[in-house]
């Protein structure tokens, strides 16, 4: 019967139904009830190993816990089917009202607007469907400061979404292409450019692509002192990348250099500099300094997961036949839907913080980390989702990592019962979520040590 269960999860729950059945855990459920413990205190999440020790039964259900949080997101046309609950039972039905308070607070500041992008060669052209949206949008609506509290409209190259990078076999090793789409984006970025919005580009750590921004830049704004210009130098992956990881690594092969690039509404002098606390290896202390320097890379294995049916309603595309690493990296959990992605939500955090963000304007939301870091920072975010899928699947990960947001980073009056409500009902989401939202959490990967093919993978 388990080989005929397609998903890990599955085979790890009729595991642990198995071992039930066949009273491999009678002594734990006669301790158990003779204690009077209620499940959730049996089975707690923030046991630690002493606790758990011989205590088979707990340990074979956080094994399955884990299985369902390293799985693939499924896309969903609804979220409210998660909310679903037995009627009369009084402590679910208030466990969904609170989960549904959850889903509030994400949509009052946290939207992602299906686009279409992929479908037609136009989407970007002026006056089309892009400037459509963006003039309907809370962030055209917005009043700020220039200076002193910023709009930001931002593009992250490694995010864009292309047809070449969804076909590819081999898209670990693929760096990110100069098409014409992303030109046309990042060209729409500039023109749409406010009183008292900031432009940030990322150039995904492709040269070709710095080129084309830069040139971009300095065709659209000539004045340096509006020219926004800084580096993100990432320290070396720390556990198993098939992006990165090489049986014979080569000199300066190590592609961990980032270019920020974009344009102020108002000279530097005018723009506020503040202390800062964080990626500052090489003595930055405060937002003078342009550069983030020993910065974690997010790892493949930390990446959102798809499946592969649900990533080509998203991409529109068949996929393609993948290589063996790419199937050795992905094995149960599925695929990330941008291989290129390294920034942690972190990084997003301290780029908003510094540039004293009050909006976001996203052209390219990815896996939704630039949305976790608006929810952190308790700004407002609107992203650009290739089509409804992908909003439908950037609603499912928002609303997840939303329990740790608000436990962990909400501190106004309004949302203190919720609080005391998400720590009582929700530890076991609080605790998934707070996975999705810091570069701490250790994932082992999927990959072999040694590269499948010989070795002759190119650095990333």
């Amino acid at each position: 019967m388990e080989k005929e269960l397609t998903y890990r999860g599955d085979k790890k729950a009729a595991d642990v139904v198995r071992k039930v059945m066949t009273n491999k855990f009678e002594r734990y459920f006669k301790e158990l009830a003779a204690s009077g413990a209620t499940f959730a205190d049996a089975f707690a999440l923030d046991q630690d190993e002493e606790e758990t020790s011989g205590q088979g039964l707990v340990e074979e259900v956080q094994a399955f816990r884990n299985c369902l949080r390293e799985g693939p997101v499924p896309v969903n046309d609804s979220c409210e089917s998660q909310f679903e609950h037995i009627p009369g039972d009084e402590e679910a039905e208030y466990m969904m009202q609170v989960r549904k308070q959850v889903v509030t607070a994400r949509k009052s500041s946290i939207q992602f607007i299906p686009t279409g992008m992929l479908a037609g060669p136009d989407f970007w052209k002026k006056g089309g469907k892009a400037t459509a949206l963006f003039q309907r949008s809370k962030f055209n609506q917005a009043s700020g400061e220039a200076g002193k509290q910023n709009h930001l409209i931002l593009l992250c190259a490694e995010l864009f979404p292309t047809k070449e990078l969804f076909e590819s076999a081999a898209p670990h090793k693929d760096p990110v292409p100069v098409t014409h789409e992303l030109k046309q984006a990042a060209k729409w970025g500039v023109s749409a450019q406010g009183g008292s919005t900031v432009c940030l580009f990322t150039d995904g750590r492709s040269k070709k692509v710095r080129r084309v921004l830069e040139d971009l830049v300095e065709e659209h704004q000539t004045d340096e002192q509006k020219q926004l210009e800084g580096c993100i130098l990432y320290g070396a992956p720390r556990g198993k990348d098939v992006r990165f990881h090489k049986r014979n690594k080569t000199f300066g092969a190590l592609a961990n250099l980032e270019k920020l690039l974009g344009v102020l509404p108002v000279p530097k002098v005018r723009m506020i500099s503040k202390e800062r606390d964080h990626f500052g290896a090489c003595g930055e202390n405060s937002t003078h300094a342009s550069s983030y320097t020993n910065v974690p890379i997010r790892e493949v294995a930390r990446l959102s997961r798809l499946s592969l049916l649900d990533k080509e309603s998203i991409t529109g595309s068949t996929l393609p036949t993948y290589c063996e690493r790419v199937n050795a990296a992905t094995g149960v959990r599925g695929h990330p839907l941008f291989w290129g992605e390294i920034k942690e939500v972190e990084v997003f955090v301290a780029l908003f913080q510094d540039l004293q963000v009050s909006h976001v304007y996203d052209l390219c939301a990815g896996s939704g980390a630039a949305a976790m870091a608006a929810g952190i920072c308790g700004i407002v975010y609107e992203g650009l989702a290739i089509n409804s899928e992908h909003a439908n699947w950037l609603n499912r990960l928002i609303d997840k990592a939303m329990f740790a947001i608000i436990a962990d980073h909400y501190e106004d009056d309004e949302t203190k019962q919720l609080r005391t409500d998400l720590a009582k009902y929700c530890g076991a989401a609080i605790e998934e979520a707070r996975r999705l939202l810091t570069s701490d959490v250790a994932v082992d990967g999927d990959e072999d040590d040694e590269d499948e093919d010989g070795g002759d993978d190119g650095e990333v």
